[in-house]
């Protein structure tokens, strides 16, 4: 006797052939934008780390970043067959799926640039912060060089002899 679990119901003639991929592809869309999110998080945490000037604390960040960035590529993985099959199907989806789809991926564009953006600003913070150390120690060889240059200098030899012996 047919039933629901082994009999899936009849799809009518005007069931939309994309919903499939569609679904899939805002799972997909939508975990990669929580992931984008908690990225962002990050990001806004580093600024202030750097900004603190605390390196461990920016390391201990900076492994939480990767381990959120790696999840992003297995997403990523995921996502490209999908994109693919979608841009295939092209003006075929229904224009609801289409704007859909093209809201998602402009949210995840959005992050992604804020995320850029902020990065490259934390990294002009840390080349100045590197920069302004590596000036730092090239004034303090420099100081030592010329307290140096008005020391006494060190005996070469004994000072004293034992003639006997």
């Amino acid at each position: 006797m047919p039933n629901a679990f082994t009999n899936p119901p009849p799809q009518s003639s005007h069931a939309d052939p994309h919903r499939a991929l569609h679904a899939k592809l805002v799972a997909l869309l939508d975990q990669q934008r929580e992931l984008f999110g908690t990225l962002d998080g990050l990001s806004q945490r580093q600024a202030q780390i750097i900004a603190d000037d605390d390196p461990d604390r920016l390391l201990e960040l900076l492994a939480e970043r990767q381990q959120i960035i790696d999840a992003i590529g297995r997403v990523n993985d995921g996502i490209a067959p999908l994109k693919d099959a979608w841009r295939q199907a092209g003006v075929a989806v229904a224009p609801a799926l289409r704007d859909d789809v093209a809201s998602r991926i402009g949210l995840v564009s959005a992050l992604a640039e804020t995320i850029a953006r902020r990065d490259a600003s934390d990294q002009e913070s840390l080349r100045r912060r590197r920069d302004a150390v590596s000036g730092e120690l090239t004034k303090m060889v420099q100081q030592r060089h010329a307290a140096g240059a008005y020391s006494s200098p060190a005996p070469s030899g004994p000072r004293i002899q034992d003639f006997k012996g």
